[in-house]
């Protein structure tokens, strides 16, 4: 409330807040004190901070974010000719237009997996690294690069961990996506959050932003809940790196809970739920495991109309 009286406004007031977070020592904690900030556009965390690198911990906590329809929202989609050799198995060669694909891209073509995404660029050299290898792409083919917009966006940072995220509503109403975590980093927590009918995605890890991730408590409520399950594109949230704990969540009719790279996982107590009201209804998978050496425990969840 200081803040916002002191910078004229909720959304300027929360920047600000945001910024000092990362600066004041004897601050660890940014309480939002139950107010709600309505977001016309992404919120660049690395740009309103002025950081790219940070490892201290630090805390969001007990508000909302409420996205405004706005055309700041609308994913940025790019098409481009790339050459991939699997003696070079996460990058792109030779790309067409590369200056304007954005880091954080999710990348789609043939012989392409699941949430592979684009963790940075060199533009002189027209090269594009991925956050893994691809399967069947050797050769020259197109690609199509897709930039989802979030309403907290990381992705700035090249090393962020022991980030905190709690009892925080993501209010994404269709229009946006939740958020995206940074390049690389530790231990980010979300706890007790509300991920509210995200546009594309609920949580989305491009690079290993998400090692030792937390996700506790929280509640991912799907925009597509009306659709049949196999017209859904919403997925909750993806990780790349190792050693998430994802614990005592309820998630509602995504086409996808969570695909999950990496290994070491703890996945407890999860209520996902994926039926449609169609009288035949085609099941699709709630959690989608993309590395071979999965060593995973999956226990005591709720795994309802999926598998």
């Amino acid at each position: 409330a200081t803040y916002a009286r002191a910078f004229g406004s909720d959304l300027e007031g929360f920047r600000r807040a945001l910024q000092a977070l990362f600066y004041f020592s004897d601050h660890v904690t940014f309480d939002m004190s139950g107010r709600r900030v309505d977001v016309p556009g992404p919120l660049d965390v690395a740009t309103i901070s002025g950081q790219t690198s940070f490892a201290i911990r630090r805390v969001l906590q007990n508000g909302s974010l409420n996205a405004i329809a706005s055309t700041a929202w609308n994913p940025a989609v790019f098409t481009s000719v790339a050459t991939y050799s699997v003696a070079n198995a996460t990058q792109l060669t030779g790309v067409a237009n590369v200056a304007n694909i954005p880091v954080g891209s999710l990348v789609q073509g043939t012989g392409v997996g699941r949430e592979v995404y684009v963790t940075g660029k060199n533009v002189g050299a027209g090269t594009i690294q991925l956050s893994q290898p691809l399967y069947g792409a050797a050769g020259t083919r197109n690609y199509t690069f897709t930039r989802f917009k979030y309403l907290l966006d990381f992705s700035g940072f090249s090393l962020l961990s022991r980030f905190e995220i709690q009892e925080v509503e993501l209010n994404c109403l269709g229009i946006a996506s939740g958020v995206m975590l940074a390049m690389a980093g530790s231990v980010f927590r979300f706890d007790s959050c509300t991920f509210n009918q995200p546009r594309n995605r609920g949580i989305t890890s491009a690079g290993t932003g998400c090692q030792g991730l937390y996700v506790d408590y929280c509640q991912f409520l799907s925009n597509e809940q009306s659709l049949p399950a196999q017209n859904r594109v919403t997925i909750a949230m993806n990780v790349q790196a190792n050693d998430c704990k994802i614990r005592n969540n309820r998630i509602v009719r995504f086409r996808h809970f969570a695909v999950m790279n990496g290994t070491s996982h703890m996945v407890y107590a999860n209520h996902f739920f994926q039926g449609d009201d169609e009288p035949a209804g085609v099941r699709l998978a709630g959690l989608i495991f993309t590395q071979t050496n999965v060593a995973t425990v999956v226990a005591g969840n709720y795994i309802d109309n999926c598998f």
